[in-house]
């Protein structure tokens, strides 16, 4: 570019380095990782394509160290060296600035038996550990192991997100990874294919927990060491152990909000574990003691997906639709702030149990209902299903009428079986029957 028809020469390069960062991170969120270390055309993603530009340009951005701050490296064997080198350039440039890293293989690859090629390399970004800020990979077991955290300082980790590259239900790895003793940032963690007592992780400041694969130990033993989780999702429980045992005691969380638990593989034992689980986290008391048992007493959305249970849970949410309250006005029963919740997976719910969880009517001062905003319940319907009976669902409609928003849906079709069963009686307006006409196709046959 002609230096005399350009006018960013005009402007101090300080100016222009502010310039190059603004166009590089613009908006609340940063622009989308791109393939920097990915085979050609490199070169025409920022910040390598400023230094195309010309010498000027180039000068700039290679001495802003703000750039170089997120590297996201495609691994591929047949140019692990030179991705090496650029890797060092690139750390080299971006100074002692926190780092965003990203890995991933190239393409379809197995990268499972290539780890001793990429060992120069795990061990090069390994040495920037302390600046770690996000670290998101998607590798191999044998990979991720070679990675490791400031074992000795202090780390700057905030999010870190570790899974492997194939389907949806992946063998967990004997192996470990280690990112530090201390983290007192590190707020967002989802590991997929590690068995927990092999995460080398200070959970005491966590904030958000997706785990793949657990052992209901294993989701006791979270419970006890994250204690400031407010989100937590388990993908898939398992029948098993991780060596971890349950406790004695209750294990009640005073922090975690919103709890998602799914198991979509049932198996002999599983159910009486998960049992287990809900009881042992406080997130279902034993039947004999639900009446006064503080239970996760902050969790206000619950996600339950395939575990049979939920006629169980249902029936308890009824029984204690009404919570009392202690001396200092904190309620004493169970879930009593839970206003969010779906259940999915069940094939013969009892439906007739629904107001009861709704309380209506009055209540005295020391009694308490749940915030309830919204409830969905999703099953597959089949033959026996039918319709909802006309009484149950006057009750049903007057608790939609109260602000809250009552779903009962097929999970297949996602069709609603309330405003089906209200066709089916005659009980829709006709501007609603009009909008809701091509809901289903089978609305006017019984399921």
């Amino acid at each position: 570019m002609n230096q005399f028809h350009d006018p960013v020469n005009k402007l101090p390069p300080e100016l222009v380095s502010r310039v190059f960062t603004l166009c590089m991170f613009a908006g609340e969120e940063p622009l989308p990782y791109y393939p920097f270390l990915n085979p050609l055309p490199y070169v025409t993603q920022p910040p390598l394509l400023l230094g195309t530009v010309c010498k000027r340009w180039r000068d700039i951005a290679w001495s802003t160290p703000r750039l170089w701050t997120r590297l996201n490296l495609y691994l591929d064997p047949s140019i692990v060296d030179w991705q090496t080198l650029m890797t060092q350039e690139w750390l080299a440039r971006s100074g002692s600035l926190p780092l965003s890293i990203r890995l991933h293989s190239r393409g379809e690859r197995d990268l499972s038996s290539s780890a001793d090629l990429f060992r120069p390399l795990m061990y090069l970004l390994s040495r920037q550990s302390a600046r770690w800020r996000d670290l998101k990979v998607a590798l191999p077991h044998s990979l991720v192991a070679l990675l490791r955290g400031d074992l000795h300082g202090v780390s700057a980790l905030q999010t870190i997100l570790i899974k492997n590259t194939s389907g949806f239900r992946t063998e967990r790895s004997e192996g470990s990874f280690h990112l530090g003793q201390t983290a007192p940032s590190l707020i967002s963690v989802e590991v997929k294919t590690f068995y927990f007592r092999s995460v080398g992780i200070d959970w005491r400041h966590v904030n958000t927990v997706r785990l793949g694969e657990v052992f209901v130990d294993e989701c006791l033993q979270l419970f006890q060491l994250a204690s400031s989780m407010v989100t937590c999702e388990f993908s898939l429980v398992v029948e098993g152990s991780g060596g971890f045992g349950i406790p004695v005691d209750t294990v009640v969380s005073h922090s975690v909000q919103r709890l998602v638990i799914c198991s979509f593989v049932v198996e002999g034992g599983l159910i009486n574990d998960i049992l287990s689980f809900l009881t042992q986290s406080s997130l279902m008391p034993p039947k004999t003691n639900s009446s006064d048992s503080y239970a996760t007493p902050h969790l206000k959305i619950l996600r339950v997906f395939h575990l049979n249970i939920e006629n169980h849970f249902l029936d308890l949410l009824a029984t204690t639709a009404l919570s009392s309250t202690d001396e200092q006005g904190e309620s004493r029963r169970f879930l009593p702030h839970l206003g969010d919740l779906s259940l999915f997976g069940g094939r013969d719910y009892l439906l007739k149990n629904l107001p009861r969880i709704f309380a209506s009517g009055p209540q005295s001062q020391k009694q308490l209902r749940r915030p309830w905003e919204m409830m969905e319940i999703g099953f597959y319907w089949h033959e026996d299903v039918g319709f909802i009976d006309q009484d149950l669902l006057k009750e049903l409609l007057e608790i939609i009428d109260r602000g809250i928003d009552l779903k009962i849906t097929n999970e297949e079709t996602g069709a609603n079986l309330i405003e089906r069963s209200q066709r089916h009686h005659g009980m829709l307006d006709t501007e609603d029957e009009e909008d809701g006409m091509t809901d289903d196709p089978s609305d006017d046959e019984n399921p």
